[in-house]
């Protein structure tokens, strides 16, 4: 039972490892895609600042422009929802999040520490893991989403810089 036991907290641990790796790997392709957004960007607003609004352009160029800029707003936004901070509501008598922890006073959460058996940190860790999974799934969508956006934008703006 208590060979059982142990496997299974290995386990829990190797799985809270892979997970707390994948954040790290999601966050840094985030920030590439928003530096990337922020060079498009800045593209963009050159290209569309240097527009003699006074010659004639196709009927398409503002529509274009328009919707490209849309799909910017949506690219830093996916983005940034994958990079923004997110944590739960908390509970008092938690002992592994750090929001948990820091809702009690030291010697409560010591005190929590000590008296949770095994049964409950296994619990805990299962909990964890859990809560990891579910974030990282949120977060790799969102950061596809992003891709996605900026990827339309990079074809927007080259089709529209094409027929201004």
């Amino acid at each position: 039972m208590a060979e059982d036991f142990k496997e299974k907290n290995d386990f829990l641990k190797s799985v809270l490892s892979t997970g707390i790796e994948q954040i790290k790997i999601v966050d840094t392709r985030a920030m590439a895609v928003f530096g990337a957004v922020g060079v498009i960007t800045g593209a963009f607003l050159t290209k569309v600042a240097k527009i003699d609004w006074n010659m004639p352009h196709s009927p398409y160029a503002l529509p274009m422009i328009s919707i490209s800029l849309l799909f910017i707003i949506l690219a830093f936004k996916y983005t940034i929802h994958v990079i923004y901070p997110r944590t739960i509501s908390g509970d008092k008598k938690g002992l592994i999040y750090f929001q948990d922890i820091a809702l009690q006073t030291k010697e409560e959460y010591l005190a929590n520490l000590k008296s949770a058996n095994s049964e409950e940190l296994f619990k805990n860790y299962a909990m964890r893991a859990y809560m990891l999974a579910v974030n990282n799934r949120k977060k790799f969508r969102a950061l596809r989403v992003g891709i996605i956006h900026m990827l339309i934008t990079l074809v927007l703006l080259i089709v529209t810089f094409l027929i201004i």
